[in-house]
């Protein structure tokens, strides 16, 4: 089973792409001795849209330095990948202070600030800046980018007043899961919920919610999954979430009919989402099953982990080609997408072979034809993973958002480390215990 949960997006690479090429509305035209300049830019956009945050961040220097407006826009973004929130913000406020910048340029920096917003849980700002962009979008701003926007919007409205999360770690603490669920306490009530490192939101089954007597507040938001099925949830807000020793507070959840988090006889009462972990700057995760949160952590080095909005993207090797995937704990099984079969497709078409293989996930399964890959090797964090009869996708999950990534690495992939450590901190995913 393969499964995101709670995804909502509010795409922005390709709108960089767009905003370069079109030259952000300018009608200038540069000089000779400006082009070199303007590939770079357009380089360094392109980089943006297919997801290569790893290399990108090796030219951050040049981008820091160069003068042009646009490559602010796009500094930002990187800080925003790799979880330097108040930089980007940073960057974005005064940035967009400016006068004269070009309503495309503007747009796209609001669309920065509109993420970091939500990432951050001023929600205020973040239907502010939303709002903002739906009165006077681009034309290279399409409908299923504007519904995205709208979709912010909504969850930004339905929780405005509502004061940011916050997480308080009273001391070291292990938590013990069984099948993937953790004793949670819900505004003093206990539940067992999972830990989902793909699920962009926490989650509850309707069900649950009202059994714990939250607020629900309607909210009719489309949410994505991993199977290419669009759902609707409203929201609901706990006053506090205790795991183990630590406490979070004004923990928001997305609520969802039951039947969308029930597999057969395996229930799903609900899921806590990334934002709950990206709020602890590093999480143990054992071979057990167990999940430890130190008191304080160290500083770790090597920066293979970043983020795509919410979403938890890691570097990865695989037949000598460097690739990024979605790193999901929410995921039974990996999966190989489009880009990874443009790349290897000689050696994917010769060993690999043709079937249709169903997705299973929130909202219900869905068949895409793929090739079934006897042997997959990947580099994660140093080590060598090996996957067998792993499907390789030939056509995208969504075919309104071409895919960049290559793979999406569930617990297949995940286990094979034995115990691992997630910084959010540092950006770094690393194993807990040498060869």
């Amino acid at each position: 089973m393969s499964r995101r949960s709670g995804g909502i997006r509010c795409s922005r690479p390709a709108l960089i792409l767009a905003c370069l090429a079109l030259a952000c509305g300018e009608e200038t035209t540069p000089a000779s001795d400006e082009l070199s300049d303007d590939g770079l830019l357009i380089e360094w956009g392109e980089s943006l849209e297919a997801r290569d945050y790893f290399d990108l961040r090796s030219s951050s220097s040049d981008i820091r330095s160069h003068e042009a407006p646009k490559a602010r826009v796009i500094l930002a973004a990187l800080h925003q990948d790799f979880n330097e929130v108040d930089s980007s913000s940073a960057i974005l406020d005064s940035f967009l202070s400016l006068e004269g910048i070009s309503d495309s340029l503007r747009f796209e920096a609001r669309s920065l600030r509109l993420q970091n917003a939500v990432r951050l849980h001023r929600y205020g700002v973040a239907r502010e800046t939303a709002e903002a962009m739906l009165r006077n979008p681009p034309a290279y701003a399409d409908s299923s980018r504007l519904a995205n926007i709208r979709n912010m919007e909504r969850l930004a409205r339905v929780l405005t007043g509502v004061p940011p999360l916050e997480a308080e770690i009273r001391a070291s603490t292990i938590v013990h899961g069984e099948r993937g669920l953790y004793s949670v306490g819900i505004d003093g009530r206990q539940r067992q919920l999972g830990f989902d490192t793909g699920a962009n939101m926490s989650v509850l089954m309707r069900s649950e919610a009202q059994a714990l007597g939250l607020d629900l507040r309607e909210a009719g938001i489309d949410v994505g999954t991993a199977t290419d099925i669009r759902i609707r949830a409203d929201v609901a807000v706990a006053d506090s979430v205790r795991l183990g020793s630590i406490v979070y507070r004004h923990v928001p959840f997305l609520v969802m009919d039951d039947e969308l988090l029930t597999f057969g006889e395996f229930r799903i009462p609900g899921l806590l989402g990334f934002p709950l972990l990206r709020a602890l700057d590093e999480v143990w995760f054992g071979d057990d099953g167990s999940l430890e949160v130190p008191a304080s952590a160290p500083h770790r080095i090597g920066g293979n982990l970043a983020l795509d909005e919410l979403t938890l993207l890691v570097s990865v090797r695989i037949r000598a080609s460097t690739g990024v995937c979605i790193f999901d704990t929410g995921a039974d099984d990996s999966d190989f997408f489009v880009p990874f079969l443009e790349k290897q497709r000689a050696w994917v078409e010769q060993l690999g072979v043709p079937d249709t293989v169903t997705l299973v996930g929130v909202g219900g399964p869905s068949s895409l034809p793929a090739f079934e890959m006897p042997q997959i090797d990947v580099e994660l964090a140093g080590r060598t993973v090996t996957l067998h009869n792993r499907p390789v996708l030939t056509r995208p999950l969504d075919a309104e958002d071409p895919e960049t990534l290559d793979c999406r690495l569930g617990m297949d992939a995940i286990g094979q480390l034995g115990g691992y450590a997630v910084s959010f901190r540092d950006m770094t995913l690393l194993p807990l215990r040498g060869d």
